[in-house]
């Protein structure tokens, strides 16, 4: 991971999953631990929908699970999810909306407008999500 993550980093805290039926006690993790660090629950639930697509598509797209871990940093919540880089790797920045009436394809969308930050690190296996207190 790049050092610039590191540094001021308290109540680190992590899980693992691997397969669908953990998602719904990490949604529950996530929301917890932004919600201890100072974020309003409507932001703490919005960081949680985020985490939660992320996770999803994780299992999705690489057939394996990940790592999700949860700290704080100066004035931000900060959540990412590890994985391995999935088929069809898109780096934040890169997700658009697609049209009204296509089935799939909005999750990393909607990842980037509800998190003020989206970045990634370790080579591009992790993903993470801030969100200022």
């Amino acid at each position: 991971m790049n050092a610039a993550y590191d540094t001021g980093r308290t109540m680190g805290d992590e899980m693992s999953f691997a397969v669908a039926t953990d998602l719904a006690g990490l949604r529950g993790f996530v929301r917890d631990r932004a919600v201890a660090a100072g974020l309003a629950t409507a932001r703490a639930e919005l960081l949680m929908l985020a985490a939660s697509e992320l996770m999803s598509n994780t299992l999705e797209h690489t057939g394996d699970g990940g790592l999700v871990r949860v700290w704080t940093e100066a004035g931000a919540v900060v959540c990412e999810v590890r994985d391995r880089r999935p088929r069809g790797f898109r780096p934040p920045g890169a997700a658009v909306m697609p049209a009204a009436d296509a089935m799939r394809g909005r999750g990393l969308a909607i990842v980037e407008q509800v998190c003020d930050v989206v970045s990634t690190a370790a080579g591009g296996t992790a993903v993470q999500l801030r969100m200022t207190r």
